[in-house]
């Protein structure tokens, strides 16, 4: 990504950013210290049904996932450092269940955002398509 960025003319990124991949489970031990992580976990999608009807049917939740890749980015990142937990659905088990259960401490972004403040916990953004003519998306910041 990053050599194809050069060929095109594009900002070389900062000296400090390099693309790792592994297992955000199980990620190598010197990847630590990070002043920001996002964490965009995959989920049932019931946030997109206008673009994947079929999710309908085939959806599963996957809070044990979802979690698991909240801690391990909560792991990497320095004290105070920052993660974005995003997700492409609006179901409450994946959302505001996994921040809750992540012991995490929120940073409020719904009066940054106030358009897009979550109806029940203003804390977090919640984008629902019948009202903002979006997909689904929750978005929280948090901070360890």
């Amino acid at each position: 990504m990053f050599a194809a960025m050069r060929a095109e003319g594009e900002a070389a990124p900062p000296a400090s950013a390099a693309p790792v991949t592994a297992d955000a489970t199980k990620l190598p031990f010197d990847l630590q210290g990070f002043d920001r992580a996002l964490v965009d976990a995959p989920c049932s999608g019931l946030g997109v049904l206008s673009q994947r009807p079929d999710l309908r049917w085939r959806a599963q939740a996957l809070p044990e996932l979802q979690l698991a890749l909240l801690r391990s980015a909560a792991e990497r990142i320095r004290p105070g450092g920052t993660i974005l937990y995003s997700v492409c659905t609006i179901n409450a088990d994946e959302n505001e269940a996994i921040v809750d259960a992540s012991g995490l401490r929120v940073q409020p972004l719904g009066e940054e955002w106030p358009q897009f403040a979550h109806p029940r916990r203003p804390e977090f953004l919640l984008t629902l398509p019948q009202v903002h003519g979006t997909s689904g998306f929750f978005i929280a910041r948090l901070s360890s």
